[in-house]
């Protein structure tokens, strides 16, 4: 059949399996069943199917509200882009040293009180400091204790047993990339791209974080290539996203900008922007009230959002709130405090659960 398609213009139909009645051929039909056992072979053959080709009324319905999601816990960004969607990859971009970062670390926290285990490769922050940020985030303002420098700055730590208790509630769930790692044969982002493949598998990790591409990226030195690279390494996490059916966030920096961070300002190649579902920036954007208390002191823009095409730009940014001693980003209409699960741990006695109280 395949080597008719390739010869004749029109199209070749071929007999179902199930026509054979058992048999061979059509003459070892035509002979135990006759002339119009071989007529139905020929009234019921089919065109057959493209492998990758299907049948769109056959694609089965999906609500798009009801796909697994991680919520960001931000109200706001929930409203417009449902959540960090299982399948997708999703643009974090922002200003150096404004926060992006932060912001990421923080989905990590939403992603791990969620039930998922997250993989992070950090290419600018040592091992130890994520964890440090990421461990302010989880702990909150009431399990941090501020003290301050010679010249008053405040600076905050988290008790040793707090700390304990934050590492036994994700240990097993959440995976750092080991930068002291070096390829022996292939190019970092290769080994990255693999690594993320082989944490999925081991893991059945749901939630995988860039920070960010061009530390991704540094292995490849000439100019002519990074772009084509950067293009193809986005490539490569779209087709790990979908196959896996996991969400993976990827940090970014924009160009030198003035005003709000657009598409085209993120850095590198323009196929970017174009094969990611999801890019948003985070920002430092003060306003404040008539007795100079801040209302809000960030932004975040969603302008790109291929799901629903929802987007959050210009005067409908959504506004955010930044707290100094627990790293977390809020919302600035809803500063409710948030409490992770690890302050309720349990310990099975005699096939019953029991809350660990202070």
């Amino acid at each position: 059949i395949d080597e008719l398609k390739k010869r004749l213009p029109q199209k070749v139909k071929a007999v179902r399996q199930e026509d054979y009645l058992g048999e061979k051929d059509a003459n070892d039909i035509y002979r135990k069943y006759g002339r119009q056992a071989i007529e139905n072979c020929i009234e019921r053959a089919e065109i057959r199917k493209l492998k990758n080709v299907k049948d769109l009324s056959e694609v089965k319905k999906i609500d798009l509200s009801e796909l697994p999601k991680i919520k960001t816990n931000i109200k706001e960004l929930d409203a417009i882009i449902g959540g960090l969607i299982f399948g997708q990859v999703v643009l974090l971009s922002g200003k150096r040293g404004e926060g992006k970062s932060t912001l990421m670390s923080q989905l990590v926290c939403e992603a791990l009180e969620q039930g998922e285990s997250v993989f992070i490769y950090s290419g600018e922050l040592p091992d130890f400091h994520f964890k440090s940020w990421l461990d302010l985030q989880l702990a909150g303002k009431d399990n941090i204790i501020e003290t301050s420098n010679d010249n008053g700055t405040p600076s905050y730590r988290i008790p040793d047993d707090v700390t304990d208790r934050i590492n036994r509630w994700y240990a097993g769930r959440a995976f750092i990339y080991d930068n002291n790692f070096t390829p022996e044969e292939k190019g970092e982002y290769e080994g990255i791209v693999t690594t993320i493949e082989n944490v999925i598998k081991q893991f059945d990790t749901k939630v995988i974080c860039i920070d960010n591409l061009m530390t991704a990226m540094e292995t490849v030195t000439e100019q002519n290539n990074l772009y084509l690279a950067q293009s193809n390494f986005v490539g490569k996490l779209k087709k790990i996203a979908v196959k896996y059916n996991v969400v993976i966030i990827l940090v970014a920096h924009p160009r030198k900008t003035v005003g709000d961070v657009k598409n085209d300002d993120v850095s590198g190649s323009s196929d970017i922007t174009n094969k990611v579902d999801v890019v948003m920036s985070y920002q430092r954007e003060y306003s404040f009230d008539f007795d100079g208390i801040p209302d809000y002191d960030g932004t975040i823009s969603v302008t790109k959002n291929r799901l629903s095409g929802r987007l959050a730009s210009g005067e409908h940014k959504i506004k955010l709130c930044f707290s100094p001693a627990t790293k977390r980003i809020v919302s600035a209409e809803d500063k409710t405090i948030r409490r992770y699960s690890w302050e309720k741990e349990t310990v099975t006695h005699d096939g019953f659960e029991y809350d660990i109280v202070e």
